[in-house]
């Protein structure tokens, strides 16, 4: 069985040109618009919105607007809050301690 020797030649490819001074792409900016609410720029479009009145279920009723609280009522609801979280853990741990020294018979 001969075996041959088969020179291997590697001929690099020419160098891929590329060009210089491409000048870029304008890319149009979107229009600048300040909407006073979220949904502004939809009601904005008479189609959009005749379309989204004809369309009964994606009718969409406004938003109702939170009250405005005082820093002082805002303090007594949270006070309120942790206070009724504060009871119900008192009595949890008050009728885990009950079951645990026998005074009230297990929970099922």
């Amino acid at each position: 069985m001969e075996v041959y020797e088969v020179p291997i030649t590697w001929e690099t490819p020419p160098p891929i040109a590329i060009p210089e001074n491409i000048p870029p792409t304008p890319v149009p900016a979107p229009p600048v618009q300040n909407y006073e609410q979220p949904l502004d720029y939809l009601m904005s479009d008479p189609e959009l919105q005749a379309a989204m009145l004809n369309f009964p279920h994606f009718y969409m009723e406004p938003l109702e607007e939170p009250p405005v609280l005082t820093i002082e009522e805002m303090m007594a609801q949270e006070r309120d809050r942790l206070l009724r979280e504060e009871t119900v853990a008192e009595i949890n741990y008050t009728k885990w301690l009950r079951e645990y020294f026998g005074l009230t018979p297990p929970r099922q």
